[in-house]
């Protein structure tokens, strides 16, 4: 079996300047791991996990953000709002 795991980081949507509201280090390792730890006891034998970084989500919209959108042509209004719930 293969999981995939999107680390997307939607602490940066939660409306709150700086990183204080941000998951900690600490607490995003300790997470993983517990992940892990249930994955080992619910998947089967010889599966796969693969972990896939969320790029830097301004860059991605500095670059496309112009582009038409594939539903309404209007790339901001279909992903940004879906990503930030704005």
């Amino acid at each position: 079996m293969l999981v995939v795991l999107n680390l997307a980081g939607n602490d940066v949507c939660n409306g709150h300047p700086g990183f204080e509201h941000m998951t900690k280090p600490e607490d995003f390792y300790k997470n993983i791991k517990t992940f892990l730890a249930y994955m080992d006891i619910l998947l089967p034998n010889g599966s796969f996990i693969v972990f896939m970084g969320q790029v830097q989500g301004l860059k991605v919209y500095d670059a496309i953000h112009d582009v038409m959108h594939v539903s309404d042509g209007n790339f901001e209004s279909n992903i940004i709002a879906s990503w930030c719930d704005v």
